[in-house]
């Protein structure tokens, strides 16, 4: 809402028949597991110095 109180986008969901750029790669590579954790912080240290 604006600071008017109207509206300023209408949000929908897609058609059906729309496919999404987002699954251009599905099934093309197998993340492996616990692959989303934090990194400890002698990884994100090695990782801003440039080190394996």
């Amino acid at each position: 809402m604006s600071s008017s109180g109207k509206p300023v986008a209408h949000l929908s969901a897609l058609s059906s028949g729309v496919k999404s750029p987002l699954d251009a790669m599905r099934g093309e590579f197998i993340l492996p597991e616990g692959w989303g954790r934090p990194l400890s912080e002698a990884e994100t240290d090695a990782f801003w110095e440039g080190k394996d």
